[in-house]
């Protein structure tokens, strides 16, 4: 049987309680947002551009180029900064840290728009700063990157992003890569006004680093621009397996055409417990920038007794007593290395704390027992094991 149109009625009637609650609730909660927007009172175009950029999906880490022009005024404004700095505020105060940084990313655009490239370092460090707003920076002239973080979290991510000269002014585009540290900037070919036409393409070699448990592995990113007003594609990528491992790197001669970047890292020794204070086997790599990219162009060892041990290790665990041989200043060390039983596998060694890697004299633990004191000398340009005796473990673990 139908309800009548009666009973239809009365209940569409008891549910208008619940609907005009949520509507109220929905209310409450853009009122805030809606009267801090009435306080900017804000020119109609502007307000439009603030509410669509709001409407971007802020996930999305793809490189995003800022399309020039996109403000009705067609001039970087006053206005137009402390627009986005407002936005931004929000998204802090809401907790929508990726949001927040992309409304902060683009008032920092809107204000170098309005300065020389020369000024561009020293006006972003202070207009981060003065909101509060954490960040690394690195600058090369005409093109600058910038990591963003929250300064109340700085372990929860970072976002970059790069500001650069091109036709007409600068631009600005996002990156991929959150959650790495900003550490050195190296770049060509960026000119205020763009490039000449029969000029190579501005590149910008980016090097950051990612946490690796104790330490920081280099992570080489290098950007270029295929065309005038072009967004950066990523042209070169160089991580571990190239740059070696846990460690550190600078360029050479950054603002050229001719740099070089030099990185001094190491890998975790095989059969040893290495902790992130420990002594360690350096590499120095030194890559030359030149037409195809990056390319390696030496790779050296840093000789020191810490490194000649792990060698020696290595060498009588592979039964090469010829390599054995050349690390020691005396046939008698790999007699005793060998009746010591040094060469069987199983049982990683570590050095006492607070060994220098360049000390002539370290103790070494092997197992839960042995402990061993080990003499070094200098030999040619690098260094034998003299001597070494057991010893008590005077250290505690």
């Amino acid at each position: 049987m139908m309800p009548s149109p009666r009973a239809r009625r009365a209940r569409a009637g008891r549910r208008r309680p619940a609907a005009i609650a949520i509507a109220t609730r929905q209310r409450r909660a853009e009122g805030p947002r809606l009267a801090a927007a009435a306080r900017l009172a804000l020119p109609p175009a502007l307000l439009a551009l603030l509410v669509l950029f709001a409407l971007l999906p802020g996930c999305d880490r793809k490189p995003q180029l800022v399309p020039r022009g996109s403000d009705s005024t067609g001039a970087a404004t006053a206005d137009s900064v402390e627009i986005y700095l407002h936005a931004g505020q929000e998204r802090w105060d809401f907790g929508d840290v990726e949001s927040a940084v992309a409304f902060d990313a683009r008032a920092l655009f809107h204000e170098l728009r309005r300065r020389k490239p020369s000024g561009w370092e020293g006006r972003a460090r202070s207009l981060l700063d003065s909101i509060g707003v954490g960040s690394e920076i690195a600058s090369q002239p005409c093109v600058m990157a910038v990591n963003f973080f929250s300064r109340s979290d700085p372990e929860g991510g970072s976002w970059p992003y790069v500001y650069w000269c091109d036709v007409g002014g600068p631009q600005v585009q996002g990156l991929d890569g959150s959650g790495l540290r900003l550490l050195k900037l190296a770049a060509h070919g960026f000119r205020e006004g763009g490039p000449p036409a029969a000029a190579p393409p501005p590149e910008a070699a980016i090097l950051y680093g990612r946490r690796a448990g104790a330490g920081v592995t280099p992570v080489l990113l290098v950007w270029g621009q295929a065309g005038p007003e072009g967004p950066l594609r990523l042209v070169q990528t160089l991580g571990p397996d190239s740059l070696g491992g846990i460690g550190s790197g600078q360029f050479e001669s950054p603002a050229d055409t001719g740099a070089v970047l030099v990185t001094r890292t190491y890998r975790p020794a095989r059969g040893f417990d290495e902790c992130g204070t420990c002594p360690h086997v350096y590499v120095t790599r030194r890559f030359h920038w030149g037409p195809q990219g990056f390319e390696l162009v030496d790779e050296r060892e840093t000789p020191s007794p810490y490194a000649s041990f792990v060698h020696f290790i290595e060498a009588m665990s592979a039964s090469d007593l010829l390599q054995a041989m050349r690390l020691s200043a005396d046939p008698s060390v790999v007699e005793r290395a060998m009746q010591r039983g040094w060469g069987r596998r199983g049982l990683p060694w570590r050095v006492a704390p607070a060994t220098n890697a360049g000390a002539r004299q370290m103790t070494f633990f092997r197992g839960s027992e042995e402990a061993y004191r080990v003499h070094f000398e200098p030999r040619g340009d690098g260094w034998v094991i003299s001597w070494f005796d057991t010893t008590s473990r005077v250290v505690v673990d």
